[in-house]
């Protein structure tokens, strides 16, 4: 009895010490569905053995763990836990495999906890290991061009990411019910007697500006917010092949202290940047659609291309796209519902069809 009294003192006393513990994540931002793999490393330093060690995984309730598909439907983590030994000297890596199914901001915690030869005493391991794992929107399988109705080829739609360069122009045409008032030359219209506009040289560098909108209900249309954060993620990507520097606005509210705002820039980080952000939106939003615009979209002033994503349309919204238009802004919008939706020089694309709202 005092031989097991003494090796359990013993355990108390040295089974953390000269022990350590280190995970391992090999990238630490995924996509939707991609499986990854978490390691585990326990290194044991000294002559004392550690019998039976239970490792727990604080995982989020959208992640399966080791191959085993188990849905949930909460929002409260699960654990999942294995054991092992570790004996004299010994290092011993442990991996599991873990899919995320749902774009998002999470974190994973680990706890360890020693238990003596004969199960008497429970040792947890003094610090919970932390790891944050960024789960991106999947793209969508489809061409995000984006549309320009002035480019090197006249009249005709280009799909090319191409737009007017307000700053030079070749010479003159005559006006047309497609252009815009401000464009039109008064000087050499009064000497020719009709009504002709500046004609445009092209550019082939233009900046793209987005601006992902909601409203205050978008809670109750979860597949539509999804569906656009899928389709920015195609826009983004496409975007950034063919060089073109892009910022995002939205004024859906974020998780993890992320800004929902970023530069205009074209590179790598920048792209991670957006898809950072995209992977912490919420279904929450704070100003209103109509004011964050009228608030931001000014401030970039009129040499940009600006892309409105929203879910729908609300009057106000179009007085004020309206209003943007006619003063020289170059905007293009997609949203679901375009039924009965005429903006004068604002282009608008219909994305996937409405659905019904989800249940209360």
């Amino acid at each position: 009895m005092s031989l097991i009294l003494w090796m359990e003192n013993k355990f108390k006393k040295y089974c953390y010490r000269k022990f350590e513990a280190k995970v391992h994540f090999p990238q630490v931002r995924m996509v939707e569905e991609e499986a990854f793999e978490y390691e585990l490393e326990l290194i044991n330093l000294k002559l004392l053995f550690l019998p039976i060690i239970k490792i727990t995984l604080t995982v989020p309730s959208c992640f399966d763990v080791a191959d085993k598909h188990s849905p949930r439907y909460s929002d409260i983590p699960y654990s999942y836990t294995v054991t092992t030994s570790l004996f004299s000297y010994q290092r011993l890596k442990r991996k599991i495999k873990l899919v995320g199914h749902v774009r998002g901001f999470y974190d994973i915690d680990t706890t360890i906890t020693c238990i003596d030869l004969f199960g008497l005493h429970r040792m947890k391991y003094p610090i919970t290991l932390k790891n944050r794992i960024m789960i991106h929107p999947k793209t969508l399988m489809m061409n995000v061009p984006v549309k320009s109705k002035e480019g090197l080829q006249g009249d005709e739609v280009v799909q090319r990411w191409i737009h007017k360069d307000p700053l030079f122009y070749s010479g003159f045409r005559n006006y047309t019910t497609r252009d815009s008032i401000r464009d039109i030359d008064w000087k050499m219209s009064a000497k020719s007697g009709d009504l002709v506009v500046r004609n445009y040289d092209a550019t082939s560098d233009p900046s793209i500006v987005m601006f992902f909108l909601g409203y205050k209900d978008e809670h109750y249309y979860s597949e539509i917010v999804e569906y656009n954060i899928s389709f920015m993620a195609s826009f983004i990507q496409q975007a950034f092949q063919k060089q073109v520097p892009i910022s995002l606005y939205t004024n859906f509210a974020t998780r993890g202290k992320m800004k929902g705002t970023t530069p205009l820039e074209c590179n790598e980080n920048h792209v991670l940047q957006l898809f950072d952000l995209l992977a912490c939106i919420t279904y929450a939003t704070g100003l209103d659609a109509a004011s964050y615009l009228k608030r931001y979209l000014p401030k970039w002033g009129r040499y940009h291309t600006f892309v409105i994503i929203t879910r729908h349309l609300e009057e106000e919204l179009i007085s004020l796209l309206y209003h943007f238009a006619s003063v020289g802004y170059q905007i293009q919008v997609f949203t679901h519902d375009v039924e009965g939706i005429r903006i004068p020089q604002v282009e608008v694309y219909q994305l996937k069809k409405e659905v019904k709202p989800n249940a209360e």
